[in-house]
Formats: structure tokens, C-alpha cells, sequence
């Protein structure tokens, strides 16, 4: 699928990508807004997506993320990018390393991380680009 999507669409769409996976039992509704349950070989995981109509920028709430990783033995974030095929599932633990350049902005009130590709040395558009496989991260093998 080669067309841009809107947000709303783009987050309908990826949970049936990852459905897709042959490891996958099910994906269902998520505790909060933007995030999915994922149940692949015994394990459970949330994954929250974020969306960037140019597949450039992306923030993340700090409180969400820490919310969301003291309920599940694994969280991933799926930066997402309007066309199916553009996104990164990257887990929360990578996420929140060295790794990525994170710059914090308090957006109405609340503090959000800053995930932008130019960013960062190596940038972190080099570093998403680790991060383009879907099913591996669900496979018990």
C-alpha cells in the first residue's frame, strides 16, 4: 500500500500488520489511547504508536511511557509514518538508552520526548533504521 494515510487511519491500520505476524495470537485494545495488546507465544505486550504524517518527527509522553512499562514485561513504541509501509518498532528499552538523541518539550503541561531523525550523532534516523523488522520482536525463537 503506497498511499498516505491520516493518523487515525495509520494507527487502525498497523494493528492488522502485526496480526499478520505468524507468531501473533491476537492483538487486542490497549489500557490507553494509541496503544495495542499484543499476545505472541505466551508473552503479552503493549505497543504505543506514534504517527508523523512525514515520518520526521514524533513526540512521546514521559508519564504515558513510564505507565505503560510498569504494566507489561515489554513495551514497544511504533513510530509510525503515513504510508503502511513506513515504521520502526522500537522496544521501550532501546527507546530510553544512549542510543537515541531525546530532547524534552513540555507540551500543554505535560513533559513529551522529542524524536526527531536529524537529530543526534549518529543521527537517529540512522539508528530507527535498526528498527524495521515487525514479527522478530514477537517470536519466541
Amino acid at each position: 500500500m503506497g498511499t498516505n494515510m491520516t493518523a487515525t487511519d495509520r494507527k487502525d491500520s498497523f494493528p492488522e500488520q502485526v496480526r499478520e505476524c505468524e507468531c501473533v495470537d491476537s492483538v487486542e485494545s490497549g489500557p490507553e489511547r494509541g496503544v495495542f495488546t499484543v499476545n505472541a507465544d505466551g508473552q503479552r505486550y503493549f505497543v504505543y504508536m506514534h504517527y508523523s504524517h512525514n515520518f520526521e518527527f514524533w513526540g512521546v509522553a514521559q508519564k504515558k511511557t513510564k505507565n505503560l512499562a510498569t504494566d507489561t514485561p515489554q513495551l514497544f513504541h511504533a513510530f509510525l509514518g503515513s504510508r503502511h509501509s513506513d515504521f520502526h518498532l522500537v522496544p521501550d528499552s532501546d527507546f530510553r538508552s544512549e542510543k537515541f538523541t531525546l530532547p524534552v518539550q513540555d507540551k500543554n503541561g505535560s513533559r513529551h520526548w522529542r524524536l526527531k531523525k536529524q537529530y543526534g550523532e549518529p543521527p537517529n534516523g540512522e539508528q530507527l533504521s535498526e528498527y524495521t523488522e515487525l514479527c522478530q520482536w514477537f517470536s519466541a525463537d
